[in-house]
């Protein structure tokens, strides 16, 4: 069964997506999929031609791999997607080569979450950023639970 067409916005980011990865490549020119892929937590480069080929649409996950891989922020290669991520989308990562292997986990790890989770993931870790949010609150922080929800014992 093929696959369903891309949606007009959905065109938009992987052409976006297409554009990031072209400025990568120029400042990088050893820069390979495959070498993406890896990057990305992906075992192969199928899925990175797939996404910069707009054969399928990007999600969170996805989006949140590229970025850091490309040195970009979300925004960059998706808004509409980006919306969900709130003030934290706009920061750009600073994430050079291949990740360190506390990256790489939090990559696989946010692969098997849903994208409302993934949400609630990024807001804990600007929490986190944030002098004003107590770290106790973000360490009792419970995935799918809105940090300002989380309750710390004293």
């Amino acid at each position: 069964m093929p696959a369903k067409p891309l949606n007009p916005e959905q065109k938009a980011d992987s052409e976006r997506l297409r554009a990031a990865w072209e400025a990568f490549k120029a400042t990088n020119p050893s820069a390979t999929q495959e070498g993406l892929a890896d990057q990305c937590g992906w075992k192969t480069q199928a899925a990175v031609n797939q996404y910069l080929l707009g054969k399928i649409p990007l999600n969170l996950p996805a989006l949140l791999k590229f970025a850091a891989a490309l040195g970009v922020t979300p925004p960059e290669i998706s808004p509409t997607l980006s919306k969900a991520l709130g003030d934290s989308a706009g920061h750009a990562p600073t994430m050079q080569g291949a990740p360190s292997k506390g990256i790489a986990r939090l990559m696989k790890a946010l692969e098997g979450l849903s994208d409302d989770e993934i949400v609630s993931v990024a807001k804990a870790l600007e929490a986190l950023r944030s002098p004003t949010v107590a770290r106790a609150s973000v360490m009792k922080f419970k995935v799918g639970a809105p940090v300002s929800d989380a309750k710390t014992k004293r």
